[in-house]
């Protein structure tokens, strides 16, 4: 007997690396992120199947933004 182990698992990619300041707490500690979808076979990711919105997420608040900062 062969069992697959497969499906569709997130992967948070960093966009830029360079910080930007938080809406919420002013400071730069804020990183331009989004989430992907990718297709795994053994719980190692293949393909990208969907990618995400961006957001900011800031390290210091730990808030979560739109990328406009809404």
């Amino acid at each position: 007997m062969f069992f697959f182990i497969a499906g569709i698992q997130p992967k948070t990619v960093e966009l830029d690396a360079s910080p930007r300041k938080c809406p919420k707490c002013g400071l730069y500690q804020a990183q331009l992120k989004r989430v992907d979808h990718y297709l795994s076979l053994f719980f190692i990711p293949l393909f990208p199947v969907k990618r995400g919105s961006p957001f900011l997420e800031c390290r210091s608040c730990a808030g979560v933004f739109t990328e406009t900062g809404q």
